[in-house]
């Protein structure tokens, strides 16, 4: 039972990461807007965006993910 609980908290986990580096990946790329206004010649106000605490939150619940996954699977039925 304990080690059902780490290997599926462990997936719950890999899975939440995930969702979170996705999110981080979209916010990598420019908004439609941002490009088309780039072509137009027009002034463009670059977008400010702070990855740093959300790449963190990521970084931190993947390895949760991997050690709890680990725990799980080394522990005996």
């Amino acid at each position: 039972m304990l080690d059902e609980g780490f290997t599926y908290g462990g997936l719950l986990m890999g899975l939440a990461a995930l969702v979170l580096w996705i999110r981080l990946a979209l916010r990598a790329f420019p908004s439609v807007e941002t490009m088309i206004a780039r072509y137009q010649d027009e002034f463009v106000v670059p977008e400010a965006r702070s990855h740093g605490e959300l790449g963190r939150i990521a970084a931190c619940a993947t390895a949760m993910a991997l050690t709890f996954s680990a725990i799980g699977y080394a522990i005996p039925d």
